[in-house]
């Protein structure tokens, strides 16, 4: 059986998730293709991260709306699909999501579209936000199927889509075992990870920042750039670092903070409570699935809040290490790679179409 995933944001948590999937396609001895973008924060041994003989085809198109690009590239692999017999096609993120579905629509075969969060929950200015919204649900009318990663985020699509369905997003905990916090590592006192963007709410993570000049702050991702004279002094940018190096770095922290607008099921997140780290979000969709305040975190919207709420986590070494340790404990039950990877296959095998 042969499967493409079509993947424009090719990098962070994303990235991750593709991976977890052709790994466990491989294990089945089915054949994968990807479609993917190249962006900066894509690792240069991307390949190493996909079992040995998964083919990679480039997009043409980007992150932007580029009718021309974006039509080719659906073209290419709705071609791509009749040709050699693909048996489904499961696209990621907007972009993957659409170009897979318009894919699946000319080529007969079967479309899948995982989010990872809704674009339209964080864009500025209610046109912008109402044109993303629409285009999602004229999407949505397509002979599709929405495999959202968390509940909250299968909350939003039912309202545009009928065909919806939730797998968690898992990551393989027992490879981050040797990593937990020892406690005698020395590190940064918070941490985030992931792309400085829109959704990300990088300001909203620097105002926390400047109201607690006393403690260390790191946001592991990049653009390095983001990194101006108006960046707190207690801020630091690593830019785009490999994955080991995010993971090591976020074992030596003492709290994870999330100041994201929305979340599809952030990998970081819960990498960072596989580690033993509690975390401080917002409550924004993705992320409530995966923080239970006062149990393995706490919820904070604002600035003050979450200055508060990380002091007052510094100041109580004990009650910082029931929340970190409660946090993988609740990961261990509730994100069993094995059996989510068991049930993405099934969704696989319910919904191909082998030729």
């Amino acid at each position: 059986m042969l499967v493409l995933q079509i993947i424009e944001s090719f990098g962070s948590g994303t990235l991750q998730v593709v991976s977890n999937l052709v790994h466990a396609a491989h294990a089945r001895g089915w054949r994968t293709v990807v479609f993917h973008g190249l962006r900066e924060e894509t690792p240069e041994n991307f390949p190493g991260l996909f079992p040995q003989g998964t083919q990679f085809i480039r997009l043409k198109t980007g992150r932007s709306i580029n009718g021309i690009w974006d039509l080719s590239d659906a073209v290419r692999i709705a071609a791509y699909a009749r040709k050699h017999k693909a048996a489904l096609i499961h696209g990621h993120s907007s972009k993957g999501g659409a170009l897979a579905r318009a894919a699946g629509l000319a080529s007969g075969k079967v479309a899948l579209y995982t989010p990872h969060g809704f674009s339209f929950l964080t864009e500025k200015g209610p046109s912008r936000k109402k044109l993303t919204y629409w285009i999602e649900k004229g999407l949505g009318l397509l002979p599709s199927t929405i495999v959202c990663c968390s509940e909250s985020e299968a909350m939003v699509a039912r309202s545009f889509s009928r065909r919806v369905d939730v797998v968690p997003n898992f990551i393989d905990t027992h490879a981050l075992a040797g990593l937990r916090q020892q406690g005698n590592e020395p590190g940064c006192d918070i941490v985030m990870a992931g792309r400085i963007s829109e959704q990300k709410n990088a300001p909203l993570f620097m105002a926390a920042a400047a109201r607690l000049p006393q403690y260390k702050f790191v946001w592991l991702g990049g653009p390095a750039s983001a990194l101006t004279e108006d960046t707190p002094a207690n801020v630091e940018i690593s830019g785009w670092v490999s994955r080991d190096t995010v993971l090591r770095r976020m074992s030596q922290a003492k709290i994870y903070l999330s100041t994201s607008r929305y979340e599809g099921m952030p990998i970081a997140m819960l990498e960072a409570q596989a580690l033993g780290l509690p975390v401080v979000s917002t409550r924004v969709p993705g992320s409530t699935d995966v923080v239970i305040d006062r149990v393995n975190g706490r919820f904070a919207d604002t600035a003050d809040e979450m200055a508060e709420t990380i002091e007052a986590l510094l100041d109580d070494g004990d009650l910082r290490a029931t929340y970190g340790r409660q946090a993988a404990e609740i990961l261990d039950r509730k994100h069993n790679p094995h059996a989510l990877t068991a049930q993405w296959m099934q969704i696989y095998e319910t919904h191909a179409r082998p030729s």
